[in-house]
């Protein structure tokens, strides 16, 4: 089974600040593909377990050309794709070193377009056609809908000026699909803001891994954190505030058990600071 998705030129530039922005968050990107939706999906999560990313490409970010092909012969709307695994839908998967992705795209000087085959095994392919025939096998995905497919190999195809044509063949792992559940209705406190005036607002912190902020009624304050109090002594300690009026939402509802009505929150610098990149390469409005 091959699954190909074809990249413009356009396209390149935001594709490229995706891996290197989940380059940050961890060292390794997963890979979930959904062949007849044309949809990719891509996924980092660090070592410490306490940081994610997601970055969802759908049908409108590649360019037409993309195909589908399973066993020899070429599956043209997702229905039909979806009838071969008697109507559950397959998801291609795969597990790559972010920086191996990174370095494919070194330069985006002379480069056209890309071609990203995703290749699995037919033996693992006839494997999950039978598991999704048989009701006494279990499911190769956690969802009884869904057929999960480890790809094998990863093929980035570069076509660039002068009918030049590069090929990266990249080996990859197999790994369970992630995917992040978050219960917003619980955390009824939150704020919005541009990208530009996060940026603006981290710029003045240094020295620090880690930054604390604190929300009350009229203000938010962003201070360097520490959690050795003798480290604290010995480096600069900068703090900024901005009124809660400048923000585009703001809604702070602190807990009915808690006395002082302000909420804190303490994260890593260096992952947030990755998020408001990727929003400016982007070219997206709002983080």
């Amino acid at each position: 089974m091959e699954v190909c998705l074809e990249l413009a030129e356009d396209a390149l530039k935001a594709f490229v600040a995706a891996l290197q922005c989940l380059a940050q968050v961890g060292k390794e990107i997963s890979l979930e593909c959904e062949p007849g939706a044309r949809r990719l999906t891509l996924r980092a999560l660090n070592d410490a377990h306490s940081a994610s990313g997601q970055i969802v490409l759908d049908r409108s970010f590649f360019a037409e050309g993309g195909s589908v092909f399973v066993s020899g012969a070429e599956f043209l709307t997702n229905q039909a794709l979806r009838a071969v695994f008697n109507g559950r839908t397959p998801f291609v998967k795969c597990k790559v070193f972010a920086k191996s992705c990174c370095n494919v795209f070194r330069t985006l000087k002379h480069v056209r377009s890309v071609q990203l085959t995703l290749l699995v095994d037919e033996e693992a392919l006839q494997q999950a056609q039978e598991a999704s025939v048989s009701p006494d096998e279990p499911s190769p995905s956690s969802e009884s809908d869904e057929v999960g497919l480890d790809c094998m190999e990863l093929r980035w195809r570069l076509r660039c000026d002068f009918d030049i044509t590069k090929t990266h063949h990249m080996k990859v792992q197999a790994c369970q699909i992630m995917r992040a559940v978050f219960d917003r209705e619980a955390c009824a406190s939150h704020w919005r803001t541009r990208q530009h005036h996060l940026s603006s607002l981290l710029a003045h912190i240094h020295h620090t891994n880690e930054v604390s902020v604190i929300c009350s009624a009229t203000h938010v304050k962003f201070e360097s954190y520490f959690s050795n109090t003798a480290d604290s002594k010995a480096q600069l300690q900068t703090e900024t505030a901005v009124e809660s009026a400048e923000f585009n939402e703001y809604v702070l509802q602190p807990s009915a058990d808690s006395i002082d009505s302000s909420t804190q929150l303490t994260f890593c610098l260096k992952e947030v600071r990755v998020r408001t990149r990727w929003v400016s390469l982007s070219f997206w409005a709002e983080e």
